[in-house]
């Protein structure tokens, strides 16, 4: 069972690690909440530091990404698998596998959607995580690049997964 909560820190602390983080989260028909997204905020900067900038460069990168390969940014199909998978994987090249799947869970666990979702966001987050892990074994000089390729391919062929955690269900 997962626990909602905001992070016990000052307002103005919250209020400005959520600014230098880009504000609300999501463009198109995916939205989070804006006390999701301060949570998230407050738990990377007590967390990783300045090291939060990667994370959200890395958000905003999934989320273009999932517009240009998919021509839109969804919730709960596709496009959201995918960029689950995209943005955790840009964050795994940049701060390591372990680190980037709690900047995932952390997410997640502060998100306000139901278990379902939980689930779903939870594994592509996983995945991504070990695909950036792979990108930087693997030497390329295009960490990301190679993230796109490989969360696209099995997010195309039904290899992320759905609502509830089921592989392909979207």
């Amino acid at each position: 069972m997962r626990v909602n909560r905001l992070r016990v820190m000052g307002v103005g602390a919250v209020l400005a690690a959520g600014i230098a983080l880009g504000g609300t989260q999501g463009i198109g028909t995916a939205n989070a909440d804006v006390l999701s997204d301060l949570a998230d905020a407050a738990d990377c900067t007590y967390l990783y530091g300045s090291n939060c900038v990667h994370v959200e460069d890395a958000r905003n990168w999934a989320t273009e990404v999932t517009i240009w390969r998919f021509g839109y940014n969804g919730r709960n199909d596709i496009s959201d698998a995918f960029r689950h998978c995209a943005w955790i994987g840009a964050v795994a090249t940049r701060l390591g596998e372990r680190d980037a799947y709690t900047v995932g869970f952390i997410h997640e666990n502060n998100s306000q959607g139901p278990d379902s979702e939980f689930k779903m966001d939870d594994w592509n987050n996983f995945t991504g995580a070990q695909i950036g892990a792979a990108a930087v074994r693997s030497g390329t000089s295009d960490q990301w690049g190679y993230v796109l390729q490989k969360c696209e391919a099995k997010a195309r062929s039904n290899q992320l997964y759905g609502l509830n955690g089921v592989k392909g269900n979207y």
